[in-house]
């Protein structure tokens, strides 16, 4: 759990942070060589593999705010220490499918994922998911963290990596 205050404000910038780090991974997707898109290059994953486990957990985390905002019991989908193992399964998921079909998806829950965050009202945003004891804002952090960084780095740096080995 956060220890940032919970107001309409801070939900505000806190959206306003995750709608610029989406961007930003968007762009640093697009810069992507695409043909390099199946290649192995973040320490077991391709940028495919990426994008699958994103577009899993963003469909999580839009079925459990919908599920807050209808009033519906959030059961705790998986224990703490199967995180790596939800990651396989959705990358696992997704192998048979193509790029385009993967890029579409991650681009499509993405979009999905802020509208949903921005369709919760005030009281909403401070209300725990489930007994995790996570908040709207809590998630909102923890997906600032991934989009804007680990994997938005990670990403730019392989851009740069690729780039620089074909330019030479």
């Amino acid at each position: 759990m956060n220890e940032i205050q919970q107001t309409p404000e801070v939900f505000q910038e806190k959206l306003n942070q995750l709608e610029t780090a989406i961007k930003a991974l968007k762009n640093a997707v697009n810069l992507f060589p695409v043909n390099m898109s199946n290649e192995i290059l973040f320490d077991k994953w391709s940028l495919k593999d990426i994008l699958a486990h994103l577009s899993g957990w963003n469909l999580i985390t839009i079925r459990d705010l919908t599920k807050l905002m209808k009033g519906e019991e959030i059961a705790q989908w998986f224990p703490e220490t199967a995180i790596d193992d939800f990651n396989e399964q959705e990358v696992v998921k997704r192998q048979g499918e193509n790029w385009v079909v993967v890029y579409g998806e991650f681009y499509q829950t993405l979009d999905e994922l802020l509208a949903t965050y921005r369709s919760l009202n005030d009281d909403q945003w401070e209300q725990q998911l489930g007994p995790n004891e996570s908040t709207p804002l809590d998630c909102i952090i923890e997906d600032l963290k991934h989009f804007g960084g680990e994997h938005l780095e990670d990403i730019r740096s392989a851009t740069l990596n690729i780039n620089s080995k074909y330019n030479q």
